[in-house]
């Protein structure tokens, strides 16, 4: 039964950090996340999120997986075109 709390609170923290602000590249200054690379990362989940695509010049819509990914993922698009104009 310890294992099984212990399993249910690892989880929630992972699922917590993740959604929080979708991991940013330590040390990106913001606007330098605009050249990242669209990045879905590992995970299976299916968060909708936006990130700036260089090859169309704007930002657009993917999905993100849930863990690792970089700073080029917003929960917004009026976020990514703030950052990334």
């Amino acid at each position: 039964m310890k294992h099984l709390w212990l399993l249910v609170i690892l989880v929630v923290v992972a699922f917590a950090s993740e959604d929080g602000k979708a991991s940013e590249a330590e040390g990106t200054k913001e606007g330098d996340v605009c050249g990242l690379k669209l990045e879905t990362g590992p995970c299976r989940a299916a968060f909708p999120k936006y990130g700036y695509s260089k090859e169309k010049k704007t930002c657009v819509q993917f999905t993100y997986g849930g863990c690792s990914g970089n700073g080029n993922n917003f929960k917004t698009l009026e976020e990514c075109q703030k950052v990334c104009p």
